[in-house]
């Protein structure tokens, strides 16, 4: 893993500058919304990485860049002074985790930006934020962007999902759980252990990747009960998945344009 996980932080696939085009464009809309809405929010990007992919920024820093954007901007100075944000960065690689904090000393942030940065796992993190009382009536924005697909568990996605004013990107690396699907007998046990959790079907004879698909969507619908969104990325013969979970609409025409 440590040799693969450099190889995929030295350059950046086509598929990962798709998903960061998909979140750089929605972070930069949704923290003006936000923002200018309530004055303040909360982001979390719990699986962060070290903040560069090759030459290209990773999530961390777009996210940094963009809030830059949005608490500057004339129109959120003058109705907000100075509106809170506060950040939630985390990687299981404390070398990651280094990496991001030199740049992140980089970066001038304006007044009120907080940032919270730890080599733990994301489920601690998780349980510090639903559990304080604070962080109830903040609007919460969750990036999920794990390097496998059985790295987070549907119930701490339903734990997110349910808090309020909450919206959530999850990235799924999805083709692989599906092109292995339909081998029952070899399937490794956190394949079936996915394919159970993430899909309302479970283990059967899927009618193509897009049938596998519905399925979690479906599944994600039913554990969250909020819209979701899926938007399939494509990079040669492998697909994955970005899905927005939100419990509003204007979210979701968001996502869509």
């Amino acid at each position: 893993m440590p040799n693969q996980t450099k190889k995929f932080f030295d350059l950046q696939s086509e598929s990962t500058a798709a998903k960061l085009r998909f979140y750089d464009s929605y972070i930069k809309n949704y923290l003006f919304k936000i923002i200018m809405q309530f004055g303040e929010c909360l982001v979390a990007d719990l699986f962060c990485g070290c903040g560069h992919n090759g030459e290209a920024k990773g999530s961390p820093l777009i996210l940094l860049e963009k809030i830059n954007y949005v608490l500057n901007d004339p129109e959120v100075q003058k109705k907000w002074g100075n509106p809170k944000v506060k950040i939630f960065f985390n990687d299981t690689d404390l070398k990651n985790v280094d990496s991001l904090c030199g740049h992140i000393k980089d970066i001038s942030l304006p007044k009120n930006v907080e940032i919270i940065t730890t080599n733990d796992s994301y489920n601690p993190i998780i349980q510090q934020i639903v559990n304080d009382p604070s962080n109830q009536s903040v609007p919460k924005f969750f990036f999920l962007d794990p390097y496998t697909y059985s790295a987070i568990k549907i119930d701490e996605i339903k734990k997110l999902a349910i808090l309020p004013k909450t919206e959530i990107l999850l990235f799924i690396p999805v083709f692989f759980a599906y092109r292995f699907s339909s081998q029952k007998e070899q399937m490794p046990q956190s394949l079936k252990d996915f394919i159970l959790s993430y899909t309302d079907k479970g283990v059967v004879d899927y009618d193509g990747f897009m049938d596998f698909m519905k399925s979690i969507v479906v599944r994600l619908r039913d554990v969250t009960g909020k819209f979701v969104r899926p938007f399939i990325i494509e990079d040669k013969s492998t697909k994955n998945c970005l899905i927005l979970i939100t419990q509003h609409i204007k979210g979701l025409d968001l996502m869509n344009k």
